[in-house]
């Protein structure tokens, strides 16, 4: 769907915040092409350097205002800021006021906007060739080694059955893409893991994705499809299981999934919440509460103190291979040490971070020696128009608040945007909420098990971490583990688990190093 430009164009708009002139009148477009080009020669300058020859902000400007206003002027090939990018499809009211920038820095690069074509949806009518992947023609892939290369399988044709992909195979299928943008979510946030699978159906109207573990397919999130079409996708799916002889199991479904599997009788389990931020109406933006995120983030950009900038990458508009190495050379450092520890870890995907540059857009920050800090990747989600932050992180060595920094930054500009959601990801609960299709014998022992489990995850951090931006409250969701048969196995317990990132044996080891240092303290 195409997207109607505003009256006033952002690079006006632009021009104007950068010469401290008042807004520009939505007059005739020769006299606006004219003045843009006038004011385009007298900006030149700026277009590869950071802002920092202004003078200071006026005093009832907002911080978010003057670093949202900054990072949108990073993106100045396209016009329409409103239409940030492909999954918005109807424009925003926003209010436009001139700002100045002058006290903060901002590094410009390459890339050009967030805004994106916006793909083609799959037709009721389309359809194709129903083309599977036979038991003969591939190996198990329940028994793949993590890390591997990705298995590029041979199609060939079996009845009644769908396509399965690779995340490299992802292109070859435009529908694909197309149904990714309409419902994706947080819960699919493991398409940037080469451990996963796509399968999508023969008329290519429905898909999901999985990634098997002992022989259990997981299915990560909802169905990509309307509620309407889970049964027969599942349907397809089951008859693509067979060849495998793979249980099924979801993990991170939401309420729509959830009321379609209670239907069915199938066991269900409320374990988590995703947490999401505001960008319209969050306070610490606003600046009504969280002085100390608002004091470290002026402190880190005073150009005089620290001459750290901050830039925004958008691969799909153009790519940069330099940036690119750089913010894989620092995620691949971070991930390192952060395996190193002996703490248990949960609900950590690792990201192949640039292997779907549509679905991307970056948030980084430089020092003073152009060095990479940290960086905030954004990934679309679909089914509620905005976006999930993950990873969001720091060089070991940066200066303390470099995360909080890039989460301030990136709501400033999705604010600019009229963008309303920005997903911080899992969080899971403290007690295993509530568990239906289960005997009543087994849900005291599940609660059990699962406290035990918790109290080692060390989770108490990432809540505290999410509380103090002030989450809106009225757009998480809950998340469940549905297990269509009645009672889940130790299969299928092991294969969450692994999905989750929670290996047994640090469990076990925290465990039993928590009982010693308690025997020790008593000596």
């Amino acid at each position: 769907m195409e997207i109607q430009p505003p009256a006033i164009q952002i690079r006006d708009l632009v021009a104007t915040q950068l010469h401290n002139e008042a807004p520009l009148k939505p007059e005739s477009d020769d006299n606006k092409t004219a003045l843009f080009q006038k004011k385009q020669k007298k900006r030149k300058h700026h277009q590869h350097h950071s802002v920092s020859s202004l003078e200071k902000p006026r005093r009832h400007e907002k911080l978010f205002e003057v670093i949202g206003w900054s990072m949108a002027e990073q993106l100045r090939n396209f016009p329409n800021i409103v239409a940030l990018d492909s999954i918005c499809e109807t424009t925003h009211s926003i209010e436009y006021r001139p700002l100045d920038t002058s006290s903060l820095t901002f590094f410009s690069t390459s890339s050009k906007t967030l805004v994106g074509e916006h793909p083609t949806f799959p037709s009721s009518g389309y359809t194709s060739s129903k083309e599977s992947v036979c038991k003969s023609n591939v190996p198990d892939m329940s028994v793949q080694p993590r890390g591997a290369a990705p298995y590029r399988h041979a199609l060939s044709k079996c009845p009644d059955a769908g396509t399965v992909l690779t995340i490299d195979e992802f292109a070859t299928i435009p529908a694909l893409e197309s149904l990714l943008v309409r419902y994706g979510s947080v819960s699919h946030m493991g398409i940037l893991d080469k451990s996963y699978r796509f399968f999508i159906n023969g008329t290519r109207t429905a898909a999901l994705y999985f990634k098997v573990q002992g022989h259990v397919a997981i299915v990560g999130g909802d169905p990509l499809c309307e509620s309407t079409q889970y049964g027969a996708l599942l349907a397809e799916f089951a008859r693509y299981r067979k060849h495998f002889r793979w249980k099924l199991a979801f993990m991170g479904a939401t309420d729509s999934f959830a009321q379609y599997a209670k239907a069915k009788g199938w066991t269900i389990l409320e374990f988590g919440t995703e947490r999401v931020l505001n960008p319209l109406t969050n306070s610490i933006l606003f600046e009504k509460r969280g002085k100390r995120i608002l004091t470290q983030v002026r402190k880190l950009l005073s150009e005089a103190k620290t001459g750290i900038t901050l830039g925004v990458y958008a691969p799909s508009q153009g790519e940069d291979p330099e940036l690119q190495r750089e913010l894989n050379d620092l995620y691949d450092t971070w991930r390192r040490e952060r395996n190193r520890t002996d703490a248990v870890q949960a609900f950590i995907t690792v990201y192949e971070v640039f292997s779907l540059p549509r679905f991307m857009v970056y948030i980084y920050s430089r020092g003073p020696d152009g060095r990479i800090l940290g960086f905030a990747a954004l990934r679309k989600i679909g089914a509620d128009r905005g976006y999930h932050i993950d990873p969001c992180i720091a060089a070991k060595d940066s200066p303390k608040g470099i995360t909080d920094l890039l989460v301030f930054s990136t709501m400033a500009l999705l604010n600019q945007a009229g963008i309303s959601f920005l997903s911080l990801g899992y969080e899971p609960l403290s007690e295993i909420g509530s568990i239906s299709g289960m005997p009543r014998v087994l849900v005291d022992i599940t609660k059990s098990v699962y406290r035990h489990i918790f109290h080692h995850l060390h989770m108490e951090g990432k809540k505290k971490y999410h509380d103090k931006w002030q989450p809106d409250e009225n757009q998480g969701s809950n998340l469940y583990l549905i297990f269509p048969s009645s009672i889940p196995g130790p299969r299928h317990i092991t294969a969450i688990l692994h999905m989750a990132n929670i290996r047994i044996r640090k469990v076990v080891f925290s465990h039993s190093r928590s009982k010693e240092m308690n025997e020790t303290k008593k000596i």
